[in-house]
């Protein structure tokens, strides 16, 4: 088919990273949207196509010229010092850069956004697996913000030409995520040879999505003519802290070294959505099991840190 010329927000981000790399090898047409020209240097591909702008709907309109699809990646998320109760902290990137991304794509003709959302959504108030025709409670303020950003898109899509789906993606993990992530965490412990410590009865129960699966999973939202709305992307089934423990430990070689400590309490909540709409819609189905996943990054690991 022909080169789709595709625009990205938040592109130097962990996901951002990987997308690009992605689209790059699979021959599309790469426009990177960016406050830090600098940034984006450092991370990306050289020779990638840069567009520097401060997210006004003035500045977006010039840069969006002959930009047949937006994929959105760029978002505040949940900090240790966020506010739990106050929404507008999360505003400036979560609501107005999305509602100026939409107004100049409708005013130059812009066909799709493709924006994420999460499964922050979501909370042990809704019924597992967690379904889009749910009524979506968040279980924080950021997926708050993150539901207006959805119903703005269900909005454009209803009142204008431009189609916008909205993907909430399971948990994400990867090599290059932040240290503080579970997979990370383990992964620093057991290279060293340290204990690994799981808390409680290891029954918290989350959904993670490999990067690599989440990247493909975009690209086929991208490509394929499917139907406006939102969809739950993720791996149909969850795990516990103790499983990723194991696991790690099982590929670093780092055999049995853990520790259950039951006095310490965990959250003991279950994170498990139904992708069965968008698998059905792209025939996308994850390639990853969390073995090969965590041997893959793994071996990231190893290159970057050594035997």
């Amino acid at each position: 088919g022909l080169i789709m010329k595709v625009a990205i927000t938040g592109a130097t981000g962990f996901l951002g990273r990987y997308l690009v790399s992605y689209l790059l090898d699979n021959l599309y047409d790469v426009l990177i949207i960016t406050r830090g020209e600098e940034r984006a240097k450092e991370y990306l591909p050289a020779g990638v196509n840069v567009y520097v702008t401060d997210y006004s709907f003035e500045s977006l309109c010039e840069g969006l010229k002959e930009v047949e699809t937006i994929i959105h990646l760029a978002a505040q998320t949940m900090q240790r010092d966020s506010d739990p109760f106050r929404v507008s902290q999360f505003f400036a990137v979560n609501i107005t850069m999305t509602e100026n991304l939409l107004l100049a794509a409708k005013q130059v003709g812009v066909q799709k956004v493709c924006q994420m959302s999460s499964n922050s959504v979501y909370s042990s108030e809704n019924k597992i697996p967690f379904n889009e025709k749910d009524n979506p409670i968040p279980a924080t303020i950021y997926g708050v913000s993150k539901v207006y950003a959805e119903k703005l898109g269900e909005y454009f899509s209803y009142k204008s030409e431009v189609k916008v789906i909205s993907l909430r993606l399971a948990r994400l993990f990867g090599y290059g995520e932040r240290s503080s992530v579970v997979f990370t965490k383990y992964m620093n412990l057991a290279n060293d040879g340290k204990l690994l410590e799981v808390w409680g009865e290891g029954k918290t129960r989350i959904e993670y999505l490999y990067v690599k699966d989440a990247v493909v999973a975009i690209e086929n939202a991208v490509r394929m003519d499917i139907p406006n709305g939102i969809y739950n992307v993720g791996v149909n089934r969850s795990y516990s802290v103790l499983e990723i423990a194991k696991s790690v430990n099982i590929i670093t070689g780092n055999t049995d070294n853990l520790i259950i400590d039951k006095s310490k309490l965990e959250g003991g909540y279950h994170i498990l959505m139904d992708s069965e709409k968008f698998y059905r819609a792209t025939n996308w189905r994850p390639q990853w099991t969390l073995e090969e996943a965590i041997t893959d990054m793994y071996g990231y690991y190893k290159k970057e840190y050594g035997e």
